[in-house]
């Protein structure tokens, strides 16, 4: 281990303690992918009172047809 300019108050990693809790991590992120979906159904709820006339990147038509490529590209949504 290399010498330390000040005391580290963490312990180091420990390989065992992350294998044991895989279990955990895969319960964690089904419970992201759930949420994601589930925002993403709000979003397309709030389309049908969107401004048809509104076409710019961040809050118009572009900006939400944008982000719904990039997750359904990021997650594997359909």
């Amino acid at each position: 281990m290399e010498e330390r300019s000040f005391p580290n108050q963490y312990p180091d990693w420990d390989q065992g303690f992350a294998v044991s809790n895989a279990g955990a991590e895969l319960d964690s992120d089904e419970k992201v992918q759930s949420k994601i979906k589930d925002l993403l159904q709000q979003m397309e709820e709030g389309l049908k009172t969107a401004d048809p006339h509104d076409f710019s990147t961040y809050t118009g038509w572009t900006g939400l047809c944008q982000m719904k490529k990039w997750c359904s590209k990021l997650f594997c949504l359909s």
